[in-house]
């Protein structure tokens, strides 16, 4: 049987994500770091979709191999389970510009990052707008999401890096 190109670098893929995870050398992880480790894989499942992905193993014991995860990807990937792009948060957020300048409220952000979906901490939302260094109250839509996306990628340039040895 021959593996497609695109398989084979899914499985080396999962295979270093579950090694890095992986705290008794078994070549397993825990149930409880699917999600982590699906999102190193730069997918992006919600937490129902972890629970629902997790439910299979029942035991707290149980400890999964690359077998086992290579299917949750290929099917998460078939469903489109990825990073949104900048155009996407961008009309997003422009749904919170209630004047059409280009800036959506602290308030408004807030609520959205901290109470909806998979929600930030309040530390981690504080840290992004110190970051975003919002004037009177408001934050630039398109720097937000520069910001967001652009710490997506050079998350994904740095792993091309350290894969490709430079």
């Amino acid at each position: 049987m021959s593996v497609d190109i695109h398989e084979s670098d899914c499985l080396d893929d999962i295979k270093e994500v579950v090694d890095f995870y992986d705290t008794k050398g078994d070549g397993r992880i825990r149930v409880d770091q699917l999600g982590t480790c699906l999102r190193c894989l730069d997918l992006c499942p919600t937490e129902a979709q972890i629970v629902q992905l997790s439910q299979q193993w029942t035991d707290p014991s149980n400890r999964l191999t690359v077998e086992n995860i290579a299917p949750i990807v290929k099917d998460l990937r078939k469903e489109g389970v990825r990073d949104r792009s900048e155009a996407e948060l961008c009309g997003f957020l422009e749904n919170f510009d209630w004047d059409n300048s280009g800036f959506v409220s602290t308030a408004d952000l807030r609520h959205l990052l901290t109470r909806c979906g998979e929600p930030l901490s309040g530390e981690q939302y504080e840290q992004l707008i110190r970051e975003e260094r919002a004037e009177e109250g408001r934050v630039n839509i398109a720097e937000l999401v520069r910001t967001i996306c652009g710490k997506a990628e050079e998350r994904a340039h740095k792993e091309q890096r350290r894969e490709g040895g430079e």
